[in-house]
This record gives structure tokens, sequence and C-alpha cells, in this order.
């Protein structure tokens, strides 16, 4: 059966000594001015103003990745309280800053994810490699929003500075037929965030 295409941005699996993980959540601000959407699985970058935001491209250093989005706290212009949310719109703030709330990748041992391949699929002779993500904006429901966010199996390379390691495919997880776990395109790769920097061995 053939994997679905179906995105769901970078999914926290766990840690690279096999540790239970507990995901404690950093916190983080977006500008008061931030129109840049942002669901739950969207990567987030540091600024040099101090606040965060989305990442909505390649060629990302490591160094610049803050971790995971998970969700935010603003003042609704809109409905006049406060919300919490796993989708920041991209506006109806009431010109304060969001509180936002990340998985970090900070820390020791390096945080491990789940991504779909972007589309072209993973095979076991790139494990190992190093990676960069493709970004798509994510799509928008009522009061919600679902990342669509991959990672690009055509990306591999030994750069230090791409932000992903390909540790394993995830069909060494999966039972047969789940999602993902097909030999096919679209198939979901486990990822080790490439914290160190490491030069990654490509195919």
């Amino acid at each position: 059966m053939a994997n679905t295409n179906a995105p769901f941005g970078l999914n926290p699996f766990g840690q690279q000594n096999g540790a239970t993980p507990n995901f404690n959540l950093a916190k983080a601000l977006f500008a008061s001015n931030n129109t840049q959407v942002c669901a739950r699985g969207d990567g987030l970058q540091k600024l040099t103003s101090g606040y965060v935001s989305a990442i909505t491209g390649t060629g990302v250093a490591v160094s610049q990745w803050a971790g995971i989005f998970w969700g935010c706290e603003y003042l609704s212009a809109a409905l006049g309280r406060r919300v919490v949310s796993t989708y920041w719109p991209g506006g109806d703030n009431s010109s304060a800053e969001v509180e936002v709330l990340y998985v970090p990748f900070e820390g020791n041992p390096p945080m491990q994810i789940i991504a779909q391949a972007t589309s072209t699929k993973f095979t076991r002779a790139m494990v190992y490699g190093n990676f960069d993500i493709s970004y798509a904006a994510p799509t928008a429901y009522t009061g919600r929003g679902k990342s669509n966010v991959t990672v690009d199996s055509s990306t591999i390379n030994t750069t230090a500075t791409l932000p992903f390691r390909l540790v394993d495919l995830w069909s060494s997880y999966a039972a047969p037929g789940q999602p993902g776990a097909e030999d096919a395109d679209y198939n979901w790769g486990v990822f080790e965030f490439n914290a160190f920097q490491s030069t990654g061995l490509a195919a």
C-alpha cells in the first residue's frame, strides 16, 4: 500500500540514548507585529531581536534553530480575551507580545523527531546523512492549523550545518501497512537534530 502524502511537521519522538523523553517545553516570544502563521510542528528560529519566529525556508543554520513550535497564548483583539492555541494565525493580538511554547532542541542528548519525506522516499542507504527541511505554509482551519513541514531527501549531504540527520526509517518501528512505513515515496524518517554540527555520511 502506498504512503499517503499527509505532512504533519516535525514530531518529537525520543532522545539519542533511548531515555524516556519528558519534552519539557521552553518559553519564548513572538514580536507583537509578527504576521508569520505558525502551527504545531513548525520549526522556530532565534532572531537577533531576542524574539523567535517560524522557519519558512531552507538554509537556516543549526545554531539558529530554537526548536519545534508547540503552542502559544495571546490576547485576541477579535475575541477580547486570552487565547491558548496550537496555532498562531499571524495576527489578532492586541499589540502585545505573543507567548510561545516550544520543544527545545538544545540539550544533551540531542532530540529525535519523525518527519515525512517531501516526496522521494528515504532509503536505508541515506541513514547517517544530513538533511534540510522543505517548508510549506500551514493549512489553516477555523481556529487551528496543520504544519506542512517535511524533510527533503534530495538535500542529503555531508554538510555539518544541515539541521537533521537521518538515523533510521520509520518502518523499523511501525508495523507493515502503518502510515509512513512503506518503502515508497512519502515515507517517514527518524531524525536526530544535528546539535553538534557533525559531518554526515552521504550515499
